[in-house]
């Protein structure tokens, strides 16, 4: 960082001050795969895991790892790490991704920012979608995975500019409304209300096939 050098040897994390280079200081009795510091504190990667360690090596931190129903999102096993800017920069050799974290309260948060091929996630369209529309100020498109409704007012990598629905479970066609949106799977209607996320299913039995040939 701007004051320290850091650095393993004999299987401990030492550092040395720009001030005093000549001072060898033992920090904590560790060998980890990489290191990481800023001015407020230090990462380091062990056996797939992250680590946050105070600069006066006095207090140690395993970062929990968040889940995900999507591909990204989530680390399988952490294989190095970075920073970028605040946040972390993670590679996931399993997951092949390298994935934008953000560090709250010891626990990592997805900012959507990802260099990844063919993955899931909640701001990702799969390359294989079969319907989008618009209405006002919001875009869905319908993919084989989910289907995604997309906020274009603020449109970016933030989470709150997508909304995902009937993740692994997406619907044969849709028709998006005002505040509504009617899809159909196995020839059964429902509704799915932007306003109140309420969904319902209707009584009603319908041909998607028709569905599908009205909205192409």
């Amino acid at each position: 960082n701007s004051t320290n050098a850091y650095y393993v040897k004999d299987n401990k994390i030492f550092t040395r001050t720009f001030a005093d280079f000549n001072n060898e200081i033992e920090l904590y009795s560790v060998s980890p795969s990489k290191i990481i510091a800023n001015d407020e504190c230090l990462y380091y990667l062990f056996d797939g895991n992250i680590y946050r360690l105070s600069l006066d090596g006095e207090s140690c931190q395993k970062l929990s790892f968040p889940e995900s129903v999507y591909d990204l999102g989530k680390i399988i096993s952490a294989t190095d790490i970075s920073f970028h800017g605040a946040n972390l920069l993670i590679c996931d050799k399993l997951g092949d991704s390298v994935q934008e974290f953000s560090v709250n309260s010891g626990t990592l948060t997805f900012t959507g920012v990802a260099i990844a091929k063919g993955k899931t996630a909640f701001n990702r369209i799969g390359k294989d979608s079969t319907a989008i529309e618009k209405f006002g100020n919001r875009v869905a498109v319908l993919d084989p995975f989910k289907l995604t409704v997309i906020n274009t007012d603020d449109v970016g990598y933030l989470n709150g500019t997508f909304t995902n629905l009937y993740i692994n479970d997406a619907p044969d066609a849709f028709a998006l409304g005002n505040q509504t949106i009617l899809s159909v799977k196995d020839n059964a209607l429902s509704s799915y209300d932007l306003k109140t996320n309420a969904s319902n299913q209707l009584n009603l039995q319908i041909n998607g096939e028709i569905l599908k040939q009205f909205y192409n």
